[in-house]
């Protein structure tokens, strides 16, 4: 959805994406201080969502919470 704008259950255009905010559900806790920021994208039509990593941080922290386990 991301990349086409199209959701790929019911092909609708219909797509909101909801930002990084300050709440709990948009972040995944890697380590006692490091966040990692999602955003969603939810289909208007059929309620299909999808997650994404977001920002080069993000990545670099769940490389190092990889490398780490």
């Amino acid at each position: 959805m991301r990349a086409t704008g199209i959701c790929p259950k019911c092909s609708s255009k219909e797509i909101v994406v909801i930002p990084i905010g300050r709440g709990a559900n948009n972040w995944i806790k890697v380590d006692l201080f490091a966040l990692i920021k999602l955003t969603r994208y939810i289909c208007a039509s059929c309620g299909y969502m999808e997650q994404y990593v977001e920002g080069e941080k993000s990545f670099s922290k769940l490389r190092r919470k990889i490398e780490n386990v």
